[in-house]
């Protein structure tokens, strides 16, 4: 995280702390969590976490036009031909070990942020009211903005409060640019998440799906993610 990133993130968020609701901010560095084990990465479970959650995965492959290919086609094909097995670069390894320190050291319903998000200053309202509903209701709320992902899982509209949004019994991960959980969801995700095969967008789903635990996600853009629409450069991406 260069400076710059970090200060255009708390410039963006700004608006939330003037509403007296953050009660403590912790910003996670390299340093912060790079002295770490890999024998916590297990490169041998790619398989296993990949066929737990390829059903949701293939619902948004597409083919080289960007358009989504229907899913009886997919789900017949082996998915390691699609995702094949590999080793985790330094720099998803370091991301990993970031999001696992924002769980373990959470002490209340918490908003995770990566650099590259930044907060629309109209969507305080909403996302104040995701942070309750989280809190309230114990599931996952996924804030990512990457835009065409198929709606997945067993899902339906709820309305409160004029705001609507899509709850699901398994929750779902866009990005891992933006999520909020309780201080319980996020206890139970740090006791399950090592070991770890995958990158951090799809480990979270593993966990979701390896833990049943319902989501939401925003109709609204709460959060917008910087190097998914080329905005910022991705420190991961292409990196090891």
């Amino acid at each position: 995280m260069t400076l710059t990133r970090l200060r255009e993130t708390n410039q963006s968020i700004h608006p939330l702390y003037s509403t007296g609701r953050v009660h403590s901010s912790l910003v996670v560095l390299n340093n912060d969590s790079g002295y770490y084990s890999d024998e916590v990465f297990a490169p041998e479970l790619w398989r296993e976490q990949i066929e737990a959650i390829y059903p949701i995965l293939a619902l948004n492959i597409r083919d080289s036009n960007g358009s989504n290919v229907p899913i009886s086609g997919w789900l017949s094909k082996d998915p390691i031909a699609l995702f094949k097995p590999r080793h985790l670069s330094t720099s998803e390894k370091s991301l990993l070990w970031k999001h696992y320190t924002c769980l373990r050291d959470a002490t209340r319903t918490t908003l995770t942020i990566e650099d590259d998000a930044k907060l629309y200053p109209e969507s305080v309202r909403d996302l104040l009211y995701y942070i309750d509903l989280s809190a309230r209701d114990n599931c996952f709320i996924d804030l990512g903005s990457y835009k065409g992902l198929i709606r997945r899982g067993s899902l339906f509209t709820a309305v409160d409060r004029g705001i609507s949004y899509y709850k699901m019994r398994l929750g779902c991960t866009r990005t891992t640019c933006a999520m909020i959980y309780s201080q319980a969801l996020a206890q139970c995700l740090a006791n399950n998440f090592w070991p770890c095969a995958l990158p951090a967008d799809l480990h979270f789903q593993y966990l979701l799906y390896k833990l049943r635990v319902s989501g939401v996600w925003p109709m609204t853009t709460i959060f917008e993610h910087g190097s998914m629409i080329g905005a910022t450069e991705s420190s991961i991406q292409n990196k090891t």
